[in-house]
């Protein structure tokens, strides 16, 4: 009968406490070794998080979940493209040129849409700021990142049966995959990084606020300050205008002559607010890649000549920004200019949300 009872009686169940049972709030089955719990200092936490944040990208992206969420986004973006060629391009029908310009439409709208996927990914993923250190925020951001580039293998699959289809240069759904890689680790990194620096409701208003601003509010400001670089101004007559293939004025000159007072927008003081958009990113990397493309090339062409200031050419006693024969100077380029205004934004997230990750790990362990 002893032995009976002893088979009956439930085995004795141990409960975890100090930093093991912290690691337990994790969930998905992970234990004290995974890689959001890793002490900072401690050597290839970093290693250690990526490995953990590829492991559980992998077994995310095998949910029925996240490929609808692909899905949608590709064809939302897909039928907006086809929408506004429609509307804005051919007059209401859908012509064969409409394809080649729904695929351009289209590969910049992804940009947009692995932007919005990585922020909420990085905002909404597994770990908060209340355990795991250091180690957790990397996760965070890992994850995120991970994420979005499975997103970019799908959709550049879904680029190039679109560039076959309409005949367009596969080289643009190159171009949109570099930047949806790059959009994914920065807007990922503004979410974790702002979400682990002020946990709650801070630090979703902040990387909602600074993903707003490079998403609309970097455009909108250029828009805003346009009344403020207003100018009336006197302007010299051109002479000896030089076009290129595309008929942009290649070169020009001034003569000695005044043709009259003209408004100007000195929009080269500007105009680098608004070139940290990720479609005016894509628009003068597409640009730079198919340069003899008119309908790529146009919109780089003409944010260079806002940088420059070279819209209204021989201005006052010189032409804004370039010489008598029309040739700017040497400028920083816009694109670079753009991707240096994310980088900078989102670096300072994620320092900020390191060191306090590190502050956090240090009160815990005094």
């Amino acid at each position: 009968m002893t032995q009976d009872k002893e088979k009956d009686e439930p085995e004795p169940v141990y409960e975890l406490i100090g930093e093991e049972a912290q690691g337990s709030q994790w969930g998905q089955g992970l234990g004290p070794g995974d890689g959001r719990n890793v002490a900072a200092g401690a050597p290839g936490a970093a290693a250690v998080a990526l490995r953990q944040a590829l492991v559980d990208c992998w077994a995310s992206v095998r949910s029925l979940r996240f490929w609808l969420q692909v899905l949608a986004v590709f064809l939302l973006s897909w039928a907006s493209a086809v929408l506004l060629v429609i509307g804005l391009v051919t007059g209401g029908t859908y012509t064969a040129d409409a394809h080649f310009w729904a695929y351009i439409l289209t590969a910049a709208l992804l940009v947009l849409g692995a932007s919005l996927l990585a922020f909420l990914w990085g905002l909404s993923g597994p770990g908060t700021a209340d355990g795991g250190g250091t180690s957790g925020f990397l996760y965070a951001w890992f994850f995120a990142a991970a994420r979005g580039l499975v997103f970019t293998i799908v959709s550049t699959a879904g680029l190039l049966i679109l560039a076959t289809a309409s005949n367009a240069p596969a080289g643009l759904a190159g171009v949109s995959a570099v930047v949806m890689v790059f959009e994914s680790f920065v807007f990922g990194g503004i979410a974790a990084g702002a979400a682990w620096w002020l946990p709650g409701r801070g630090g979703q208003v902040l990387a909602w606020s600074v993903t707003g601003f490079l998403l609309l509010g970097n455009v909108a400001a250029v828009i805003a300050l346009l009344p403020a670089v207003r100018q009336y101004e006197p302007v010299r007559v051109v002479i000896n205008v030089h076009r290129d293939d595309l008929g942009r004025v290649a070169s020009f000159e001034c003569s000695p002559e005044f043709s009259g007072i003209v408004e100007v927008f000195h929009t080269e003081r500007i105009i680098w607010l608004g070139v940290s958009h990720p479609l005016l990113i894509f628009a003068l990397f597409a640009g730079e890649t198919s340069p003899d493309t008119a309908s790529l090339g146009w919109l780089p062409a003409e944010l260079e000549a806002a940088a420059a200031g070279t819209q209204i050419p021989c201005v006052g006693s010189a032409t804004a920004g370039a010489n008598e024969h029309g040739e700017t100077g040497a400028q920083v380029p816009l694109a670079l200019t753009g991707l240096g205004t994310q980088i900078a934004m989102a670096s300072t997230l994620l320092l900020a949300g390191q060191a306090a990750s590190r502050r956090r790990e240090w009160l815990l362990s005094s």
